[in-house]
């Protein structure tokens, strides 16, 4: 891990940090058109896009990939007079400043602490419109938060890697997902799924597997029906309400060998199904099409 974040000009930046009254603020759209990257053509047909989909503006940009994480930011930053951070989870930030919020809550809302100066506390946030949680830091842990903007993409990085303790992988394989708490099966499935190329990540109930989802973004999840906390089913539903996990393709494993419980399975969106006990080359063909289908929706399953 490198230096610790610091910034001399900490101070400096906190205090301009506010953000000017909404009366003044300018819209995103107009941000956007007056730093060239859209045109108010584009902008108002995204407005009728969001208007029909119940999703926010800039949700919306960066769906259809008009905008990247760091112009939205810019935008955001422009927008509110707050600052901009970057590429921040290369520094290391200390435990005490790390349990400020709960992994939980950073990976909900998409906000990082950067930095706690006295009582003031820098917060790296996607969402700058999300007060009632900069108020609950507050109240909590009796801060004056000061926001800094920040790409999904470097404050997702950033809670892998702090929170999760996750190294960046260099590797280029497929990341697995296995969301189980038999450790037997935990056991069988990582040797079979890391001696075949692929980089397993476990989870053991389904709360902590919506977590990792979220902050690692993986190329398949296997989830096992019945789990701690939330089960296979309210693990995929939540899997589909979420931006960053929405199109992230899920296998269910399940210990019912019934036909009507694998139609269900289909029927609520899983990819495929495995029941119990599971076998490896069935395990392995059915990581691989899902993977394959998910990369290339055209190939026949």
């Amino acid at each position: 891990m490198g230096s610790s974040y610091d910034d001399n000009k900490f101070i400096a930046k906190t205090v301009q940090a506010s953000a000017p009254p909404a009366i003044q603020r300018k819209k995103l759209g107009q941000v956007l058109v007056e730093s060239e990257i859209l045109t108010q053509l584009t902008v108002e047909r995204i407005l009728q896009l969001s208007r029909a989909a119940g999703k926010r503006f800039g949700e919306v940009l960066e769906d259809l990939g008009l905008v990247t994480g760091e112009e939205l930011a810019q935008a955001l930053a422009t927008q509110y007079g707050y600052p901009v951070v970057a590429d921040f989870a290369k520094y290391a930030f200390s435990d005490d400043l790390l349990k400020l919020m709960p992994a939980e809550t950073a990976a909900e809302h998409i906000i990082f602490p950067l930095k706690l100066q006295g009582n003031i506390l820098g917060l790296a946030m996607a969402d700058p419109t999300n007060e009632k949680v900069v108020h609950n830091i507050q109240d909590s842990n009796k801060v004056v938060v000061k926001n800094f903007i920040a790409s999904r993409k470097d404050i997702l990085q950033a809670i892998a890697v702090h929170y999760l303790k996750r190294e960046e992988a260099k590797s280029g394989k497929a990341i697995v997902l296995l969301a189980e708490n038999d450790k037997n099966i935990v056991k069988a499935m990582s040797d079979s799924l890391n001696k075949n190329n692929y980089e397993v990540i476990v989870a053991t109930d389904g709360i902590e597997a919506l977590k990792k989802a979220v902050c690692y973004k993986p190329a398949l999840i296997v989830a096992d029906k019945d789990m701690p906390k939330i089960n296979g089913y309210m693990l995929l539903s939540s899997l589909k309400n979420t931006r960053e996990t929405k199109n992230i393709p899920v296998i269910l494993i399940a210990a019912s060998t019934q036909a009507e419980e694998e139609a269900l399975a289909y029927d609520k969106g899983f990819a495929d199904y495995i029941s119990k006990p599971v076998k490896e080359i069935i395990l392995l063909t059915k990581v691989k099409k899902a993977i394959l289908f998910n990369i290339n929706p055209y190939v026949v399953r």
